[in-house]
């Protein structure tokens, strides 16, 4: 077993050390937001392309890594980048949020089903069905409607704009066919 030497050559003096130490430390305390904005589960691999092309040598860095560590997570250039990274972890969020917006908006259309009240003549037989006037589909497509809006105008629509696009579509569509078969049915 061989043992090291701290003061090697009386190269480094108690105070060098001391010094070191508290370097060491104040790095440590500049990284803890850092490792909480890396951590944050919204970010997609998107966010970590937008980080690596953003911020010098983070080739190292990518959600699945196990080789992140302290000593990288403490490097200047990473510290000195701490509000780029926060911005973007907060836009990841923020995306995150439309992104469960439109995938719930899909299942609850999912569930929806039309209702139809069967009509009868004067002796009791049945005639026909009827497409009931439901108000609760016209609620779930105002909601959505409003919501699909506020993602398009939220400054985070960019990489939804297609799915947002797509559900107005769907959602114009749904409810002028739904009024459709209203009028004929009137008439």
């Amino acid at each position: 077993m061989q043992k090291i030497s701290v003061f090697e050559d009386n190269k480094d003096k108690p105070s060098d050390l001391f010094g070191l130490l508290q370097d060491n430390l104040n790095n440590f305390f500049k990284s803890i937001p850092i490792i909480e904005h890396l951590k944050n589960p919204a970010l997609r691999m998107r966010h970590w392309s937008q980080l690596k092309d953003q911020i010098s040598n983070m080739e190292f860095m990518s959600p699945q890594d196990d080789g992140l560590n302290f000593e990288l997570l403490s490097r200047p250039e990473l510290i000195a980048n701490d509000a780029r990274i926060k911005e973007i972890s907060k836009k990841a969020e923020h995306e995150k949020e439309i992104e469960d917006g439109i995938e719930n908006i899909r299942l609850e259309w999912q569930s929806i089903s039309l209702k139809f009240d069967e009509s009868k003549n004067d002796k009791g037989e049945s005639m026909n069905f009827k497409i009931s006037k439901d108000q609760q589909l016209e609620i779930v497509f105002e909601k959505h409607t409003q919501l699909l809006a506020t993602y398009k105008v939220s400054g985070y629509e960019k990489f939804f704009m297609k799915d947002i696009e797509l559900w107005e579509k769907k959602l114009t569509n749904i409810i002028d066919s739904f009024e459709f078969l209203l009028m004929v049915q009137k008439n």
